[in-house]
């Protein structure tokens, strides 16, 4: 975001170096990580349930859930542990933690 100009009553408006829209508040230190975050592309790998999530023919959650890490972007609230998955162009609150 870039300062664009001031109009007739001091409101202070910027203009997106990216969508060229225009807006009056900054983007905040957290959006812009988020967005950040959210740029990268995802790599995508076809998932072979039978071999890949067992050791010692003993089922491992651990590889699996990490296997969802990779693929899905999701964000924890610090101040509630609400977990949010990244679902059609917007985060939901399908998730919780547990311990």
């Amino acid at each position: 975001m870039k300062f664009s100009h001031a109009d007739d009553v001091g409101t202070e408006w910027f203009k997106c170096e990216n969508c060229e829209n225009y807006c009056t508040k900054k983007k905040t230190k957290e959006r812009k990580e988020l967005e950040e975050v959210l740029s990268k592309s995802l790599e995508r790998e076809a998932a072979e349930f039978a071999e890949k999530y067992f050791e010692d023919g003993h089922f491992i959650p651990k590889f699996l859930a990490e296997e969802f890490m990779r693929e899905y972007r999701f964000i924890t609230m610090k101040d509630t542990d609400a977990i949010y998955f990244f679902d059609d162009g917007f985060y939901q609150p399908y998730g919780e933690v547990s311990d």
